[in-house]
């Protein structure tokens, strides 16, 4: 069963909002107080986060939160080669936001999702 828009979307901004929390407090600890550096250390941080939680649990925190996880079409864990695309897919559009929105298309899947064979899927973690 395909993870409704709603979700996904709250997937993004769960993810989002730790992402930016991330980054300040990065900025914080190497005490840089300027803000001029804070879009640069959150792309990377955005970068870093998707592909280290989904490479290694096939989940961010936001889809632990809304209970959904990330598999290939077949249902399979995605490796990790298909992961850093797919990262670096979505790293690249969100710049642009096409892929904040391309998942509000008819077939409820983003652009990084149809673009590598991968899906969300409800799941139950234990």
């Amino acid at each position: 069963m395909k993870v409704k828009t709603g979700k996904r979307l709250l997937n993004f901004l769960l993810d989002l909002l730790a992402i930016y929390i991330i980054s300040v407090l990065i900025l914080k600890f190497f005490h840089v107080g300027d803000d001029k550096y804070l879009f640069t250390v959150t792309i990377i941080v955005y970068f870093i986060y998707y592909f280290f939680l989904e490479t290694t649990f096939g989940a961010t925190i936001g889809k632990v939160i809304t209970k959904t996880r990330l598999v290939s079409t077949d249902g399979k864990d995605v490796p990790a080669h298909i992961c850093i695309t797919r990262t670096l897919i979505r790293t690249i559009l969100i710049m642009n936001l096409l892929d904040a929105i391309s998942f509000l298309h008819t077939e409820k899947e983003g652009l990084h999702d149809r673009w590598t064979g991968t899906k969300l899927i409800n799941k139950v973690f234990k």
